[in-house]
């Protein structure tokens, strides 16, 4: 068994910055990156694509040779796959190959960050790439509609809201200044992580960092995340006959006691709702949920009906997942053990390639900023949670005001987020407020 506690080690240089190894013996290939820990959910909200086209203007700021001269040469490094990635928490810039090949490229992302050697012809070109991208989208029906209920249940405000790595008035605020900027802050060494799985020794990891990154500045690692959540309506008429729906309830996952509670907790809740939703003939009710900020995730409810039943099928289904306890603890219970009989084949415990190991890893930086990532403590999250409060923070969560999605046809018999957290649908207290939503970046 190759057990991450018996093969990662850490280190940490002078100025901040982490350097974490998974050394496999058995490796040939070595599956790296340098995490940068600031992603899209922390731009600023009115510039909200910053952290993405910052991204894009790393593959110019060479010291030395032009962003078409790199590619050229890393296309040399014929065994090796690399990219860049923006995430919501996190920056990637990540190679998989032979370990030379690695430290190569890794090299050469170092010296962009340190040179920032980009012009204003670079900017001009990446964001015209992006606003493309974007442009595409816009277009695209079924793109609009995943665009706009991101929006109507992740909150049109909040920087979480972004779409396509930013929105169109986003990227119009941003300038070149801005990229510089961003860069002199957010590559700094505590906001910095080398995380490697594979055949790159740590001593070695350790000489290169040292080497390639140690003159970057301490500085200090983004701020957590914003956890206000602004519950609203957006409803989409179409020329259809059903209403495709969408109802998100903000849950504290603080309840959730841990990320094994939370991968339980979506698991069960979907099945809860799918042994309800037959026995009440709702057919087709599905629950999901992604996290809305750090500390924050949604209970959401999906299904498609018509207008006028509606309101009828959302009360119906939250009546009985309140009254779904045993039911619940049940199925909950039913999960855990067959997640823990998963785990005793070993499935993570003798994961044996360097990326299947790193991904890993990667996860457990990123959602929850430990190290290592170990099957025994994975056991011992499951083994503690306790499902009886897990089940007390869905009657909880089911008391907020929901935000509400609506998509096809529409009429006045729709119950608002307010109504349906006062379990009041015959009455609207204020008129639906209509807001336009221009998808088509710069005309």
């Amino acid at each position: 068994m190759i057990r991450f506690r018996d093969t990662v080690k850490i280190s940490t240089l002078p100025n901040g910055l982490t350097i974490v190894t998974d050394e496999l013996l058995h490796a040939q290939t070595t599956y790296a990156a340098l995490n940068v820990h600031t992603g899209g959910w922390h731009d600023p909200r009115d510039k909200q694509g910053l952290a993405h086209l910052a991204e894009h203007l790393i593959g110019h700021g060479f010291s030395t040779m032009s962003g078409n001269e790199f590619d050229e040469e890393n296309g040399k490094r014929v065994f090796l796959s690399s990219n860049l990635l923006t995430g919501p928490k996190i920056t990637l810039y990540y190679a998989h190959g032979y370990t030379s090949d690695v430290e190569a490229y890794l090299s050469d992302m170092a010296d962009s960050i340190t040179a920032l050697n980009y012009n204003q012809s670079n900017f001009d070109d990446e964001q015209g790439r992006i606003i493309d991208e974007m442009r595409n989208n816009a277009y695209n029906p079924e793109l609009q509609k995943t665009i706009l209920k991101q929006i109507a249940l992740y909150g049109s405000k909040a920087a979480f809201s972004q779409v396509s790595g930013g929105t169109p008035q986003g990227f119009k605020n941003i300038t070149l200044q801005d990229i510089i900027a961003y860069h002199q802050a957010r590559h700094v060494g505590r906001n910095m992580t080398l995380l490697s799985s594979g055949d790159w020794a740590h001593g070695k990891a350790c000489d290169w960092a040292e080497k390639n990154l140690a003159h970057l500045g301490m500085g200090e690692k983004s701020l957590a995340l914003d956890t206000s959540y602004d519950p609203h309506d957006i409803w989409v008429e179409k020329d259809q006959p059903v209403t495709e729906i969408g109802v998100l309830f903000p849950f504290d996952m603080e309840w959730l006691q841990s990320k094994a509670g939370l991968t339980i907790f979506y698991t069960a809740i979907q099945k809860t709702i799918k042994t309800i939703s037959d026995d009440l003939e709702l057919y087709g009710i599905s629950a999901g949920g992604n996290p809305l900020q750090d500390t924050m995730t949604g209970l959401t409810i999906f299904t498609t009906c018509l207008p006028n039943q509606v309101a009828a099928v959302i009360s119906r289904t939250l009546n009985a997942i309140e009254e779904s306890k045993d039911l619940f603890l049940q199925n909950f219970e039913e999960i855990k053990r067959r997640s823990l009989k998963w785990q005793d084949l070993n499935c993570y415990a003798n994961m044996a390639t360097p990326e299947q190991r790193f991904d890993m890893l990667l996860d457990s930086l990123i959602e929850r900023d430990l190290y290592p990532f170990d099957l025994d403590d994975f056991i011992d999250s499951f083994n503690n949670v306790d499902p009886e409060i897990i089940f007390e923070a869905i009657l909880h969560s089911l008391q907020q005001k929901p935000a509400t999605f609506y998509y096809g046809a529409i009429t006045d018999e729709l119950p608002t987020g307010d109504m349906i957290q006062r379990r009041d649908f015959s009455k609207r207290f204020a008129p639906v407020q209509t807001t336009q939503f221009d998808l088509r970046p710069f005309g």
